[in-house]
């Protein structure tokens, strides 16, 4: 072999970012992409946004993978699925899809019930909790404190809901979304309580693990549903073609 073919291999190896589920399957080490600081990956790129938020649902990587912004590390509730047995690994491809309706829902309701987040904590941000009637507030809640926690939820759903109709997204890239778009809400959510005053740690923490329940049934849910539209259509062929 000469040596202008052996030099092939180390030239085509260059690492880009994945653009399809098959293609984002981080190994242990995470995403050789991403920029680390003292071993802490460090996402503040919003090129790979889109990709990085789907993998709050991804059966095939690790439960830990790098945040889609910011800091440190995300929780993959599609590796704990496939853990717990819910799911298997293979069961979600690019392919998969739900019916016309059932994708839109999937990308406009995480969205909807973001924004529906938002504007209640609007609504109900000026009313004082009885448990804190009788005690003074250091910082009185206003609308602008309240909303801080919940905006970001509501922007990033906003977003990804509309890119993937848009770009009419896998259902993989969509389950990830709408993963993550739940999963910002509960924690806009539990920032707002705290926000409001006259509530502990545990209903914060209740809602956020309410938001990464819902997520994880609402996932796998779809999941199973396209599996069995996938089934039926493979059937009807079969029936028509004999």
């Amino acid at each position: 072999m000469s040596t202008d073919e052996t030099r092939v291999p180390k030239e085509r190896a260059t690492p880009t970012e994945p653009t399809a589920w098959e293609e984002a399957a981080w190994d242990a080490g995470g995403d050789p992409a991403a920029l680390r600081v003292l071993g802490i990956p460090v996402s503040l790129d919003p090129r790979g946004l889109r990709e990085r938020s789907a993998r709050h649902f991804s059966p095939t990587d690790p439960v830990l993978v790098p945040r889609a912004w910011g800091i440190g590390w995300d929780l993959n509730l599609g590796a704990l699925a496939t853990r717990a047995g819910w799911i298997n690994p293979d069961d979600l491809g690019d392919d998969l899809r739900l019916g016309p309706a059932g994708m839109r829902a999937l990308s406009l309701a995480p969205a909807a019930l973001a924004v529906g987040a938002a504007a209640g904590v609007i609504v109900t941000s000026g009313r004082v909790p009885s448990t804190a009637r009788s005690r003074p507030r250091a910082v009185p809640t206003t609308s602008n404190a309240a909303i801080a926690p919940i905006a970001p939820a509501a922007l990033m759903a906003t977003a990804l809901g509309a890119v993937d109709l848009a770009l009419d997204a896998s259902l993989p890239q969509r389950l990830g979304h709408a993963t993550a778009s739940l999963l910002l809400t509960g924690a806009g959510i539990a920032g707002a309580i705290q926000q409001r005053g006259g509530a502990g740690r545990a209903r914060q923490a209740a809602v956020v693990v309410g938001a990464a329940t819902a997520a994880t049934g609402l996932a796998i849910a779809a999941t199973r549903a396209a599996i069995r539209r996938a089934i039926r259509s493979t059937t009807t062929s079969g029936q028509e073609q004999s």
